[in-house]
């Protein structure tokens, strides 16, 4: 390849959303990329999809199954995504593939990498332009013991690598909105577009919209009746390793296609309880569709919001209160702390910040 371009690397993105980083992905390919001054070329770390193969779990529930659909039309859909933007998923058969095309690049710019080393990135590593960063591994690998437990539900993690990432790139970038202690690291917090505003759904029904990580805390939910959007495997590692039960939790198939009509089901209460979380799109989501959120301690904590917890017992306190307060009373401070996120909604000082550092020097 003669052409010269830059490489952009994620794990998933495109046509596989299986979290908040993919959704990020797919804000980049709509409003960055078409901006770049040099061309662009995705590596996507996965097998490409095809109708059949789209990412689904696998349903738990002590109800009978809550199916809404099957994920349909993924050949569609990695059609209409490579109509945008050159991608190249990952070929198992063809393991250099990545390596090449790294190695002939002008620069590479992670925007969603593996929480551990990657043989063709440190072969590259002089390459490294600049990694976002949407969490902390270190905090990740540690959360377990802030709520109390002996267990956590691990990812192939090495916080040696993140240290590398951030060594090896000129830019290294904060998604969170509290700002880091590194100087080094440029904090460009992510954006959310309010489109709903929703009065307060009266339901005392929680709602849960997350994978099933540690510091997402889904044990909260235990005993109470409850909505989960997540992955039925994960809940099941929670039943066989931390004891929970979930007897009262009617778990749906997690497909993004279905997000809307999720948050369109009757609950009113979120379980946005997420410990070091650093943006927190479905908390967005849940102030935006009309459920009031249970946040934890530390998320937004310049803001005084009255329903936050930090462990299990907390939150079933506070879950106590919210059931037993008046609607016009939640429905306010619901609406207040919408209206004081909206500061998030800049989409446009968002494609800016990051078209300076990805066109800096370019021709």
């Amino acid at each position: 390849m003669t052409d010269i371009y830059d490489i952009y690397y994620s794990t998933g993105g495109g046509p596989i959303i299986r979290g908040g980083s993919d959704v990020w992905v797919n804000y980049w390919i709509d409003n960055i990329a078409p901006k770049l001054k040099v061309k662009p070329i995705l590596l996507i770390h996965n097998q490409k999809p095809s109708d059949g193969l789209a990412p689904n779990y696998n349903q738990v529930s002590p109800e009978p199954p809550q199916h809404f659909a099957v994920v349909e039309g993924m050949d569609e859909k990695v059609k209409e995504i490579d109509e945008k933007i050159e991608i190249v998923y990952f070929d198992y058969n063809n393991t250099e593939q990545f390596d090449e095309l790294i190695k002939n690049s002008r620069r590479v710019n992670i925007l969603d990498g593996h929480y551990k080393s990657v043989w063709y990135l440190e072969n590259n590593k002089d390459k490294i332009y600049s990694v976002v960063l949407h969490v902390k591994v270190k905090d990740a690998l540690t959360v377990h013991k802030k709520l109390g437990l002996e267990k956590t539900l691990r990812f192939n993690i090495e916080p040696e690598w993140e240290e590398n990432l951030i060594k090896w790139s000129k830019y290294p970038i904060w998604i969170g909105t509290n700002k880091l202690e590194d100087k080094k690291t440029k904090f460009i917090p992510n954006f959310y577009e309010f489109q709903h505003n929703k009065e307060l759904d009266d339901s005392d029904l929680v709602g849960y919209t997350a994978r099933v990580e540690t510091r997402k805390a889904p044990h909260f939910l235990n005993g109470i009746k409850s909505l989960a959007f997540t992955s039925g495997d994960g809940i099941e590692w929670w039943r066989e390793n931390i004891g929970e039960v979930f007897d009262k939790t009617k778990v749906y198939d997690f497909s993004y296609d279905n997000l809307d009509r999720f948050y369109n089901l009757n609950w009113g209460i979120s379980h946005s309880c997420f410990i070091n979380e650093p943006f927190g799109y479905s908390i967005f989501q849940a102030l935006d569709y009309g459920k009031i959120p249970i946040i934890s301690n530390d998320w937004c904590e310049e803001y005084d919001y009255p329903y936050r917890a930090n462990n299990k017992n907390e939150f079933d306190e506070v879950y106590k209160i919210l059931i037993s307060t008046e609607y016009n009373i939640k429905n306010k401070v619901m609406k207040d702390f919408r209206e004081y996120l909206k500061k998030y909604d800049n989409i446009n000082e968002w494609v800016i910040k990051y078209l300076e550092i990805y066109n800096e020097d370019s021709k």
